[in-house]
């Protein structure tokens, strides 16, 4: 959360030929004045604008460098450092927004604070409407996630190492998914396994989970619990499958430990480190847990798409407050946009997002803790650690 004030916050958006520029004075509104810029008054705004003033610009045209023919990146990456450090000097603050939250600041612009809504919507082209609405989002929630520029454009090996891995977790999940057996049977810990999706024979990764579900059980809160279906029945016992399905969360289970190894029970370590990947590497380059990703992947999708909608969903309606609507069957099914939220909605849904996101890490570190006191890790690095 950027807590620091300014003296007001422009907002700068990239169209066809040109940008077009919301001045941050006043309240944004429909009758907040944008005016049209050309690059060069974009790269001379340094001069132009007080000190102390924020600048936002979407990620995508601030913080990318052209690349080949792109015509969303307007600048190349020599400009925009000398852009960056212009703008420093100057004392102005430069932030970037998140191009995926666009569509939510529209929304929220427009369904909720009714923005534009005395005019013809469509009639005013984007370029004109998306600063003033994003600035009106960012009033409302200060608390948004916006990148500061980056220092270079140079690709970083973990960036290279971090690719890698994932492509490999994408191959895996997108197998395992698709892969269904064609009978139950009974694994060697007792349980028995589904005619379900994840249930690959011989797979390493289910064969861990499986074999170590007790442990993760008791070293879990019961929030981690519930997020992932970890519950007991009348006996006292973990409640897994039934014939046809998991009981279990097992596409998020699976999706968290394809970071740590693979299929064959091989651990997945960094190239760099030579070690188990940390909680922050996956955070923000495995599992993609950041507004600023791009092709987060399968693991992202599982979890976030698949799981964490339809918990937080769940949890919020234990207090009261829908956060599905009513789909084209009749049934509560599809999940409010999150531009439309009121804050009561909004309120909820961040507090059980924070509860769903502290509960993957902490399947993730009791899962490589176990690993790391394992015979196995002992053998690989030549001594007996914990996380």
């Amino acid at each position: 959360m950027d807590t620091k004030k300014y003296v007001r916050t422009c907002v700068l958006d990239c169209g066809k030929n040109s940008f077009t520029f919301f001045d941050g004075k006043g309240k944004a509104g429909t009758k907040s004045k944008v005016r049209l810029l050309n690059r060069k008054e974009v790269l001379e705004l340094y001069k132009h604008l007080e000190t102390g003033t924020r600048l936002v610009i979407e990620y995508s045209h601030g913080g990318c460098p052209r690349k080949g023919l792109s015509l969303s990146q307007p600048f190349e990456g020599p400009e925009l450092l000398e852009w960056y450090d212009n703008l420093r000097q100057a004392g102005i603050t430069l932030k970037l927004f998140p191009q995926k939250s666009t569509p939510r600041a529209i929304s929220y612009a427009y369904h909720v604070c009714g923005l534009f809504n005395d005019v013809d919507f469509e009639e005013v082209k984007n370029d004109f409407r998306d600063p003033v609405m994003i600035a009106k989002f960012i009033e409302d929630f200060p608390y948004i996630s916006m990148m500061n520029p980056p220092e270079s454009f140079e690709e970083r090996a973990m960036i290279l190492e971090a690719w890698a891995i994932k492509n490999s977790m994408n191959e895996l999940l997108n197998y395992a998914r698709r892969f269904r057996a064609e009978e139950h049977e009974e694994h060697e810990s007792g349980y028995i396994l589904p005619e379900a999706e994840y249930r690959v024979p011989d797979d390493a990764i289910v064969n861990f989970i499986l074999n170590n579900l007790e442990t993760i059980y008791d070293e879990l809160d019961d929030t981690a619990r519930d997020v992932f279906g970890l519950r007991l029945n009348k006996k006292g016992e973990l409640q897994v499958s039934t014939k046809k399905q998991w009981k279990i969360q097992m596409p998020q289970l699976y999706s968290v430990l394809v970071t740590l190894m693979d299929h064959t029970g091989k651990f997945v370590f960094r190239t760099t480190t030579e070690d188990l990947a940390g909680w922050a590497f996956v955070k923000r380059y495995l599992l993609c847990m950041t507004p600023f990703h791009l092709r987060g992947g399968v693991a992202r999708s599982n979890l976030f798409h698949h799981g964490m909608k339809n918990w937080i969903a769940k949890m919020a309606k234990l207090e009261g407050v829908l956060l599905k609507q009513l789909g084209s069957t009749g049934k509560m099914s599809s999940f409010v946009p999150r531009g439309q939220f009121s804050p009561e909605q909004n309120r909820v849904f961040r507090k059980y997002r924070k509860q769903y996101c502290d509960s993957i890490r902490k399947l993730f570190q009791v899962c490589k803790k176990i690993m790391m006191d394992s015979e196995k890790y002992a053998e690989l690095t030549g001594s007996l650690t914990t996380v």
